[in-house]
């Protein structure tokens, strides 16, 4: 009965002498797979957990624009314009943004572009309504409605200022993956818009004013997304001449 006994307890003895070598290991294994995880990471004075609402990019245009001066002359403003976005989404529907950058500027008949100075706007977009379209198959996506108002500072040599109020109302139609499983192709989807839009530009070169010729125009343009989150810009804007720009975005 004793010899039982012992081995009995020397089966239990071994049963949890191994349980503990594979709790062991297991914690073992963790701790090397979390020190995987934070290896190159380091602390830092400050940490941001959450940049869902943040957008950041870069913008390159090309404006060219017909005023009237002071004394009822004509000439064509040209401008090359380079900035770094970065916008915050308050609301669902809305965001708030500003961009800070350089601006080249020059009349049509000149041939050198004056030294760049700094530009900045602020402005917000919003998203009206919006409705989603199933069929056709090879159509369906989302059509909305959505709208654009921006003030822009321009400086471009120390004789020479204007600024911008614009504004537009666009319809868009996005194209975009239905499937979770074709969200790894390119392009993930496209957004095509056109509508109207409003610019009030005017500004002074050597003390002298100058205001914009046509006030009223049109916008068009598209956004190829790469990504959910990564996106290419294409836009023309008409206002007697025509203006170009591009864009890139990363929205957290």
């Amino acid at each position: 009965m004793q010899i039982k006994n012992l081995i009995l307890i020397a089966a239990i003895a071994c049963c949890g002498t191994a349980g503990a070598a594979s709790q062991g290991e297991s914690g073992t294994r963790e701790s090397l797979i979390e020190a995987k995880l934070v290896a190159g990471n380091h602390e830092s004075l400050f940490e941001t957990e959450m940049l869902d609402r943040w957008s950041v990019g870069i913008d390159c245009s090309w404006l060219h624009r017909k005023v009237v001066m002071a004394g009822g002359d004509k000439q064509t403003l040209d401008a090359r314009v380079a900035s770094a976005y970065i916008g915050l989404d308050p609301l669902s529907w809305l965001m708030i943004y500003g961009t800070a950058g350089a601006t080249q500027s020059r009349w049509s008949d000149e041939d050198d572009y004056a030294v760049a100075e700094f530009k900045w706007s602020a402005g917000l977009r919003a998203n009206w309504w919006h409705v989603d379209i199933a069929d056709p198959a090879f159509m369906a996506g989302q059509l909305s409605f959505r709208s654009n108002i921006e003030f822009t500072k321009f400086q471009s040599d120390a004789d020479m200022d204007w600024q911008e109020f614009y504004a537009d109302l666009t319809a868009n139609y996005e194209v975009f993956v239905n499937s979770i499983r074709a969200t790894d192709r390119y392009p993930y989807s496209v957004v095509w818009y056109l509508g109207p839009a409003a610019s009030k530009l005017s500004g002074s070169v050597n003390g002298l004013d100058f205001s914009e010729e046509t006030a009223v125009g049109a916008v068009a343009g598209a956004d190829l997304y790469l990504a959910p989150n990564l996106a290419f810009g294409a836009q023309v804007q008409y206002f007697g001449t025509t203006s170009y720009s591009g864009s890139l975005r990363y929205h957290f």
